[in-house]
């Protein structure tokens, strides 16, 4: 508890202001080692309904609507996601990158979306 509060009086948080919000934090918290799996898997959920960055969702909502070797360039970034080789990982991204705007499904144009949020994803993953 004592980092707890260390770290809240670093930034000039007390108890009274904890406990003057609208909704009171009013009690500490407690270290709980057997529920980090659940919130684990609450973390995912959340990130699977509302992360527009998260690679994996967007690749899979993207996958249906691009041809030709795209799908390999995709599995190859998502099986390669957390290579350190950042040059090698910038040429793959790079590669999906230049095949989505050339294989995209021109007719399919209501979901135009699901790529252009996949490529925003892979040129911020790409930084």
């Amino acid at each position: 508890m004592s980092k707890y509060w260390e770290v809240l009086n670093g930034a000039k948080i007390t108890k009274e202001r904890l406990a003057s919000y609208e909704r009171k934090i009013t009690t500490e918290p407690w270290y709980k080692p057997e529920a980090i799996g659940d919130f684990e898997n609450y973390l995912a959920i959340l990130k699977r309904m509302h992360s527009s960055d998260d690679i994996n969702l967007l690749i899979g909502e993207a996958r249906q609507h691009v041809g030709g070797d795209t799908h390999n360039l995709m599995n190859d970034i998502q099986k390669n996601f957390g290579d350190h080789d950042a040059l090698r990982q910038m040429d793959r991204v790079l590669a999906l990158r230049y095949n989505l705007k050339n294989h995209y499904d021109k007719s399919n144009t209501h979901k135009l979306k699901d790529v252009i949020f996949l490529d925003l994803c892979l040129e911020a993953y790409t930084r």
